[in-house]
């Protein structure tokens, strides 16, 4: 199956490429990473992500509409910064990167669940059921990965679009109060390996 090859080639690309021993502490607290136009890096999950040329990041405006800010508040970014209590937002987008060649997409979310207790496990299950519910897909793979000394779960599925097959990978880890999503949308396998290599282990 043209999936399960994809979900092959994710899991050995990082299983080589992306393990490292004590990148970042144990006592693990969830902080806001550093986004530029071209790079994106957070010590507290312990990753970073270099973008080519062929990608553009989404500005600080743009990750505030995803946030569902409203436009009445939108400022400057400088402004704008100051009338957002970044930790009370439920869903937080840490950045957004699309490759306008093949339209490859990769988004890092940290999520802030209602309920404190929520388990990784309970997390990915129901993660699993509401693609299945809300994209009508029958087959959701899952797995591990261990990447930059840290476990993640892996949910991996893929959607027709109009004829055509977007493959999407979402890896989950739990950081401190919130479940951060690492999310890469493609549509073939070289793309796949793009995504990938622009992540390393800060």
């Amino acid at each position: 199956m043209y999936h399960k090859r994809f979900f092959s080639v994710l899991l050995a690309f990082i299983a080589v490429f992306l393990i490292c021993v004590n990148c970042f502490a144990d006592d693990e607290v969830f902080v806001q990473g550093v986004r530029t136009d071209s790079s994106y890096t957070n010590e507290t999950i312990g990753i970073r992500i270099d973008l080519t040329d062929d990608f553009v990041m989404a500005t600080d405006e743009e990750i505030m509409q995803m946030m569902q800010i409203g436009m009445d508040n939108m400022l400057d970014s400088e402004q704008a910064k100051e009338l957002i209590d970044i930790a009370n937002i439920t869903v937080l987008y840490e950045m957004l990167a699309t490759n306008l060649k093949n339209n490859s997409t990769i988004v890092l979310i940290a999520e802030k669940p209602m309920l404190s207790g929520i388990k990784q496990e309970q997390y990915v299950e129901a993660n699993i059921e509401q693609i299945k519910e809300y994209m009508q897909v029958d087959t959701v793979e899952q797995d591990t990965v261990e990447m930059c000394g840290k476990n993640w779960d892996i949910i991996a599925y893929e959607v027709d679009v109009s004829g055509v097959s977007l493959n999407y990978f979402m890896l989950i880890r739990k950081v401190g109060d919130r479940f951060v999503m690492l999310d890469f949308t493609v549509l073939d396998e070289e793309s796949l390996d793009e995504l990938i290599s622009l992540v390393s282990c800060y």
